[in-house]
């Protein structure tokens, strides 16, 4: 059996959706990168996908384009979460770096010279309530 995160780590974007208090959902494309069946996300702390994740960690992954016009593929639920741990973050960065080489590179040393900006790793495993 395929982990259902392998159907979807080859497209280079995927739109996560996330849901608001009152349960609407709202999809925003991201890079993603998938590791040892789990689904990395890097992004900006003080986005609203990662305030939506904290107050409901459930989550779908769906394939796009950058603009987030969906592409053909599974949507994959899952369950999200904040790494703090810092071997988490290492498996995570490793994952993009094999992903997505020199952009990933460029993309995390910009991030870091940009006032105010700071980044976390999210990971997503797979289910329905995982």
């Amino acid at each position: 059996m395929t982990e259902p995160l392998t159907a979807i780590a080859h497209h280079k974007y995927a739109n996560i959706t996330t849901f608001r208090r009152n349960g609407e959902a709202k999809k925003t494309p991201i890079w993603f990168a998938v590791r040892d069946g789990k689904a990395y996300l890097w992004t900006n702390a003080y986005t609203w996908k990662v305030k939506r994740i904290k107050n409901d960690p459930r989550c779908a992954l769906t394939p796009c384009d950058v603009r987030g016009k969906t592409e053909k593929g599974p949507t994959v639920p899952g369950v999200a979460r904040l790494l703090s741990d810092a071997s988490e973050i290492a498996r995570a960065k490793a994952a993009f770096r094999q992903k997505y080489g020199l952009g990933f590179a460029f993309g995390e040393l910009f991030g870091r010279l940009r006032p105010g900006s700071q980044h976390v790793y999210l990971e997503i495993t797979a289910g329905e309530g995982a």
